[in-house]
């Protein structure tokens, strides 16, 4: 029986068994079982699956650990791959981002897919004909210079890593969020039990592992997302009658936007956005006087707290005085920062009303073309249901949230409250003891995983998108710490430090690298570092403005040298680092400062400038000096259709 038919055979029969899973939990819920075994059965039975992949794959062979041997069939190749790409910002922070920000996010959508073909088609072909195991390989081949292109290695480590770095936080994030709710657990603690999920999928088997895991989380992520959508869609158009009458909506985009018209009409939804548009008001002239606002609030708060220690007020009155006195801000710079952000806080709830790695495991530079059509094909799965999903998540909300009395109000808020607080918040504004749309505050990052718990259907189609979200997450982090731990023990341990290093020793260090930097994204991450789309976008513009160029100019210009390398990643990296660091408001304030906007955009599309940037550090630099025709030999087997990848 070939490779490829056994591997079809074991997928087809994990795909079954995870309907049969889907299937059990229904008749679970039918029989009464509570909603938390549920979740606990749907948390557990997939990570069980990946951790006995995990220890099936385990190897301490250096192809198998870092390449997986090159040996991974085409298709599963592009689903693995889809897999990593998706992450859990494509399955569960696009779809919420959708909700809120409408057609201009599909600028996600389209710079995402619209990099990875740009990857597919001018980078990873290329890369596949050198027998290496990662981009500073090639990087230090084409760049060698004198020092045999130790300081282009370098820089490649650090701008890898901390690309990396940056991007599984966001993935162990949502692992925090999913695990925390559906299991029951604190979110710190959450954040620890998913990485156990991770490492068993990583540590032992490297690539091996994680490409056969990957494969089946996107089983499960396919499988949730579309059985979610279908239940959502057969839900909803029970009651299409009712919406589609004659000389009203013909369909629901339609039905959405006469509801959203409506509500910015009615006078209590007015009402609500008046009174956020004072508290910022309130806000501005708190920071505008500073520092006596900050001094004369100190003071009545002191005064408040004796008062009440002497005017025979109970214990319990006391403590709350003195908690309110313990949550002032510290000085006026502290003050600053809080109130900027509580002021940028209400402004939005009135607009509201490791990849190139997978290109190194095929067996050749065809199959890794194929793998990328694959790939396409499965990420275009997940994509082209996204927006739909977001539609029938405003079509739920607008029907059973919008204009609900709050003394029937669901406990699925107070469930998500205690995960994270302003996770999913109702705010009475007005007091007028009904929900309008400007007082639900419900975060992005978790829209996907209420919409069917705001809509009353069964907790198992929650339980089945947790698990989609969780294998989403586990995925992309699985594989970015395995190329965090591959840049550190090959490029920097291996290359640099010590050449002489067996291959034992190599995947040794390896693991100990993953299981480092695994524990110390866990630990930032535990902090709750915020949005998880906003996360991802900047681990991407990192990526583009840093390694884009040095990459496409080393395939097709054989007169980019290694000066050039050096100024375009060194220019790439700090420019978009300071570009996200000057428009992120929490950053600014720490330094009492506002954020910036350059030109109008967002720390995540900082490309737009960084990435021509890059480039002319590259072109100047490269016609300024340095030799022209550094690496022959790599130009040489790059030229060739089809090179076995001898330099």
């Amino acid at each position: 029986m070939s490779f490829t038919h056994s591997l079809t055979r074991f997928f087809s029969l994990l795909t079954f068994g995870f309907l049969v899973c889907i299937a059990g939990a229904a008749i679970m819920e039918d029989y009464g079982i509570g909603r938390q075994w549920i979740g606990y059965f749907f948390i557990f039975v997939t990570l069980g699956a990946y951790a006995v992949i995990g220890l099936l794959s385990r190897t301490s062979d250096m192809h198998e650990y870092f390449v997986a041997s090159r040996t991974v069939p085409s298709v599963y190749n592009g689903m693995a791959t889809a897999a990593d790409w998706m992450s859990a910002a494509s399955f569960l922070g696009v779809a919420g981002t959708l909700f809120y920000s409408g057609f201009e996010a599909l600028a996600l959508l389209v710079g995402w897919t619209g990099g990875f073909v740009l990857i597919a088609l001018l980078i990873a072909p290329y890369l596949r004909k050198f027998a290496f195991f990662s981009v500073g390989d090639f990087l230090a081949a084409r760049y060698a210079g004198p020092d045999k292109g130790r300081a282009v290695r370098l820089i490649c480590v650090l701008v890898t890593v901390s690309i990396s770095f940056v991007y599984v936080i966001a993935q162990i994030y949502a692992v925090g969020l999913i695990t925390s709710r559906f299991a029951g657990v604190e979110f710190g603690i959450g954040v620890f039990f998913g990485l156990a999920g991770i490492l068993v999928c990583s540590f032992l088997g490297g690539m091996r592992a994680v490409t056969w895991t990957a494969v089946a989380q996107y089983i499960v992520m396919i499988l949730a997302i579309l059985i979610s959508v279908g239940a959502l869609m057969a839900y909803i158009g029970k009651s299409s009658d009712e919406r589609f009458v004659d000389g009203g909506p013909r369909n629901f985009p339609e039905y959405v936007r006469a509801q959203e018209r409506k509500f910015f009409a009615d006078p209590a939804e007015a009402e609500v956005r008046s009174a956020y548009l004072r508290e910022v008001d309130r806000y501005q002239l708190l920071i505008d006087t500073l520092p006596s606002s900050w001094a004369e609030g100190y003071e009545a708060r002191r005064k408040n707290l004796e008062l009440t220690r002497y005017d025979g007020s109970t214990f319990q009155e006391i403590k709350a005085a003195e908690r309110v006195l313990t949550n002032y801000p510290r000085d006026p710079q502290q003050a600053k920062r809080i109130w900027s952000q509580e002021k940028q806080r209400y402004l939005e709830k009135v607009k509201a009303s490791d990849l190139i790695t997978r290109f190194f495991t095929t067996p050749n530079a065809s199959q890794t073309r194929w793998s990328v059509v694959f790939a396409l094909a499965c990420i275009l799965g997940v994509y082209l249901v996204s927006p739909w999903l977001s539609l029938l998540a405003k079509v739920v909300v607008y029907e059973n949230l919008v204009g609900l009395s709050y003394s029937d109000v669901p406990n699925w808020v107070a469930a998500w409250s205690r995960v994270m607080p302003g996770m999913a918040t109702l705010q009475d504004v007005n007091q007028d003891g009904v929900v309008q749309f400007a007082e639900i505050g419900l975060s992005p990052d978790i829209l996907v995983l209420i919409t069917p718990e705001i809509a009353g259907m069964p907790f198992f189609l929650s339980g089945l998108i947790a698990a989609g979200g969780l294998a989403a997450a586990l995925s992309t982090a699985d594989g970015l710490l395995l190329a965090i731990a591959g840049s550190l023990s090959h490029d920097l341990y291996y290359r640099v430090l010590d050449p002489e290093a067996t291959a034992q020793r190599r995947v040794t260090m390896s693991k100990i690298a993953l299981l480092s930097v695994a524990l110390m994204a866990a630990w930032i991450t535990s902090l709750q570092p915020g949005n998880i789309v906003v996360l991802v976008g900047s681990a991407f513009a990192l990526a583009a403005s840093s390694l884009f160029v040095p990459l496409v100019a080393g395939i097709f210009w054989s007169g980019a040298t290694r000066r050039g390398a050096l100024w375009a990643m060194g220019t790439g990296f700090v420019s978009s680092s300071l570009c996200l660091a000057l428009t992120n408001s929490s950053f600014m304030a720490l330094f009492n400062l506002d954020a910036i906007q350059i030109g109008g955009l967002s720390g995540v599309a900082s490309g737009v400038f960084t990435i021509p940037l890059s480039a002319i550090a590259m072109v100047v630099a490269s016609l300024l000096g340095g030799r022209k025709d550094e690496a022959p030999g790599v130009m040489r087997v790059l030229r060739l259709p089809e090179s076995d990848g001898n330099v």
